[in-house]
């Protein structure tokens, strides 16, 4: 009992080790965790993020003091059965988060983001606002994003809306993906390139 109430850093590392609920079940039991960290790197050909939106909140629903939070690093498969509604959970559930790193998949984001956002409009209408979270660095490592140019503004407006602290999105070194554009476009002060890479 002791440890479940004391234990703030837990560390999981083990490339290609599953991600999915027999592994994040046990870990909900640790409700003061500050910081969570699955170390975990898909193998080339096969994705191991295998949880999806429901599994996802009912995780941070359980750790809502968390303010680093990755789930592995994103591949580049982008065939993970999460959404970007689980950012939204995260959001609303774990209010001091500074840090997330989390697989979701990319194809319609931007048609996904504004359907939340109409959705996230009718309940401010209603009274029902819900406080986001603080949250700085937004990691996609390899996540693929594949963007028109009429889109590049609601992915925008949409990241806003679920993370209105956002300061920076941070992707593999190596990567090419339309992530550039969404954070020149995002932060346009900043310079762009190494500070918002990662090894």
């Amino acid at each position: 009992m002791a440890l479940t109430v004391s234990l703030r850093h837990l560390r999981v590392r083990g490339d290609g080790l599953a991600i999915n609920n027999a592994l994040t079940c046990p870990i909900r039991v640790f409700q003061n965790l500050v910081q969570l960290n699955v170390d975990v790197y898909c193998f080339e050909d096969e994705c191991s993020f295998e949880l999806n939106d429901e599994d996802v909140g009912t995780l941070v629903m359980a750790l809502p003091r968390l303010k680093t939070l990755v789930l592995g690093h994103p591949c580049p498969m982008d065939l993970c059965h999460t959404t970007v509604a689980c950012l939204l959970t995260i959001s609303i559930h774990c209010v001091e988060l500074e840090v997330l790193e989390i697989h979701f998949n990319t194809r319609q984001l931007a048609a996904h983001l504004e359907e939340m956002s109409m959705e996230e409009e009718e309940e401010e209408e209603e009274g029902e606002s819900s406080q986001m979270c603080n949250l700085k660095t937004l990691g996609v490592h390899e996540m693929p994003l594949v963007l028109a140019a009429l889109e590049e503004e609601e992915v925008c407006d949409g990241l806003w809306n679920i993370f209105p602290s956002l300061e920076c999105i941070i992707r593999a070194k190596d990567s090419e993906s339309d992530w550039d554009a969404i954070s020149k476009r995002m932060f346009p002060g900043r310079t762009h390139g190494e500070e918002q890479t990662e090894n």
